[in-house]
């Protein structure tokens, strides 16, 4: 093994920004990003992402490509997002790779860890960087806004083409998680092993999603049929909603596309996925057949993030359910993690609406609006809770129309 490492944490992100801030207290670390206006803002100690409190002092960015020749183990932490005909855009890692191509040598490490199909991180070294043998699978497991399940509470899978390269890979991820570490049998079965927990998670989602849209027309509530069955020892107990972000909205069609390379057709994996996706419909449908009583109601609309405690809007289907909305109707949005304006002195200074639809709470709203959304209604009001996570008390329900699932 080398006699030092230097290790360069590529894309500042989600993934990136977190990994290497606690990696910069064992390792000389810097984290490197193509975005000028992100490094920037990292070295004056602003995380656009929210999910650092406080960045290391040693750790250190940098935007100047040149500057990555002077590190000997990279670790790749960038996007794989889907293009418009949801297959997979790879654009982003094919340019890291051609750039690493005209810094690394021989000797170096490169460690991936952007979600992929299995096959492609042999691929891209392959054709990028024929020299460079010593590689290595670890996919994240970085879940947004989850303080519990922090990348040094995890266990860490990790894979590589040789035992040089997993001793490196056992060294570094193995300082951070108390060597909780998994060793996959090789690259290939750890991309697999990434990618399904996504898809995994999206086809028990669109089950259920799939079976509130039936309860729902039979005037069963969803989660009243949960409390019931989760009951029993071994019931999974997942919630409706709508499934959007980097990942489960878009990992399952990495696996459609590679089953279609190997001519097979994945039927179940693409049916749960265009289950979810038509829950933004039914959801609008749900808001409309609620408020066609008011002829021109002046509506709040709480919560456009991906998901609840996070700033994150990428593919976020409450965002596009929002805008959809806003096409037929005159809208007000209230999310202080989209917007850092909004706050909740602004919110209660507001004029009364007509109807507040709830599409999910983020924990720092649940207890102004559970004891106070009574001052932001008019006398004939109407709240449309589309997440349950409102608890009102009996007086509000009673006093103004309460609609849940």
């Amino acid at each position: 093994m080398r006699e030092k490492l230097k290790i360069c944490v590529i894309g500042m992100g989600y993934v990136g920004l977190p990994l290497a801030n606690l990696l910069s207290k064992k390792f000389k670390v810097s984290g490197y990003d193509n975005d000028i206006t992100k490094i920037r803002e990292l070295k004056c100690g602003i995380d656009r992402t929210g999910e650092i409190l406080k960045i290391n002092n040693k750790l250190s960015f940098f935007y100047n490509e040149k500057l990555l020749k002077y590190f000997n183990t990279y670790i790749i932490c960038l996007p794989t997002p889907i293009n418009k005909n949801k297959k997979p855009d790879i654009r982003i890692l094919k340019n890291i790779f051609a750039t690493l191509k005209k810094y690394v040598s021989k000797d170096d490490t490169i460690i991936l860890e952007s979600t992929v199909y299995p096959g492609l991180t042999k691929s891209l070294c392959k054709k990028y960087l024929k020299t460079i043998i010593n590689i290595g699978y670890s996919p994240e497991r970085v879940n947004p806004g989850d303080k519990k399940n922090t990348i040094s509470k995890i266990t860490k899978v990790i894979s590589a083409e040789n035992t040089r390269t997993l001793s490196i890979m056992k060294k570094i991820y193995g300082s951070i998680n108390n060597n909780n570490i998994f060793i996959a049998k090789n690259i290939m079965t750890a991309e697999a092993a990434k990618i399904i927990e996504n898809t995994q998670r999206d086809l028990n989602i669109a089950l259920i999603n799939e079976l509130t849209i039936l309860f729902t027309k039979m005037g069963i509530s969803i989660y009243d049929v949960l409390e019931a069955a989760k009951t029993k020892w071994n019931f999974l107990n997942f919630t409706p909603g709508l499934v959007g972000g980097h990942c489960i909205g878009v990992d399952p069609y990495y696996l459609s596309y590679l089953a279609k390379t190997k001519k097979i057709n994945t039927k179940i994996i693409i049916a749960g996925r265009n289950s979810n996706e038509k829950m933004v419909n039914f959801f609008y449908k749900k808001i409309l057949s609620n408020i066609k009583k008011y002829k021109k109601p002046k509506i709040l609309f709480i919560g456009v993030t991906f998901k609840p405690n996070v700033k994150d809007i990428r593919n976020s289907k409450y965002l596009e359910l929002f805008l959809k909305l806003k096409k037929k109707y005159k809208l007000s949005l209230f999310d202080p993690y989209f917007d850092s304006k909004h706050n909740l002195n602004k919110l209660f200074k507001l004029k009364p609406f007509d109807v507040i639809v709830v599409s999910f709470l983020h924990k720092i709203l649940k207890k102004p609006l559970n004891h106070g959304i009574d001052k932001l209604l008019t006398n004939n009001a109407s709240i449309i809770d589309l997440s349950k996570g409102l608890k009102l008390n009996t007086k509000i329900k009673n006093k103004y129309k309460y609609i849940s699932l």
